[in-house]
């Protein structure tokens, strides 16, 4: 509460004229929180088909597009692409639960904070 409080004064008291100091100044007291501010990607889904009438699905955001699908043998496969290394170097990838690609989540994501299946 004390951050948005710190936020609406110094919108308050730059009366309208604000740029890149006034920028700044919000996103001080948004990292003073412990947070971060990022970009919010629209995240899709769809279902395809494969030449053969085989179902494919396909996640994507602006930065990664993941598809999933049967293979011959029964097994499922998952394939990911990224648009580029920034995005491969960013990407975290989890089965069960465990950490199987990328850098550590922040502390802030902790299990109990990602959203967990039903």
């Amino acid at each position: 509460m004390q951050a948005i409080e710190a936020i609406y004064q110094r919108l308050l008291a730059d009366h309208g004229n604000w740029g890149a100091d006034t920028l700044q100044a919000i996103g001080d007291v948004i990292t003073l929180t412990g947070r971060c501010i990022v970009d919010v990607e629209t995240i899709g889904a769809e279902m395809l088909e494969t030449s053969a009438g085989w179902p494919i699905a396909r996640v994507y955001a602006d930065q990664v597009t993941g598809y999933v699908f049967q293979a011959l043998d029964g097994g499922i496969v998952v394939e990911v692409y990224t648009r580029d290394q920034d995005s491969a170097d960013r990407l975290r990838i989890f089965i069960d639960g465990r950490p199987v690609y990328g850098a550590p989540l922040p502390a802030s994501m902790a299990a109990a904070g990602r959203p967990q299946p039903r």
